[in-house]
């Protein structure tokens, strides 16, 4: 897993979202995407899935936390 952006670069400030990218195995894609909700640990007041085309080899997952903090994540 990557951090990405503001977070990353140091420059986060209140209004800022968290950005991940998720890098599977060859292969396995399919199994990390079936485990996506597992990142919310601190639970998510709604969550939504982006994606294209079938087989997948990319897709996002994006959730909002009780604290509204945005997570968007590529896998």
């Amino acid at each position: 897993m990557l951090l990405l952006g503001s977070f990353a670069s140091g420059t986060a400030d209140a209004v800022s979202d968290i950005d991940l990218f998720l890098i599977a195995y060859e292969g396995r894609f399919e199994q990390a995407w079936a485990r996506r909700t597992e990142w919310h640990v601190t639970g998510a007041i709604v969550d939504w899935d982006e994606s294209e085309g079938e087989p997948r080899s990319v897709a996002g997952h994006r959730w909002l936390t009780p604290d509204l903090v945005l997570v968007e994540s590529i896998i």
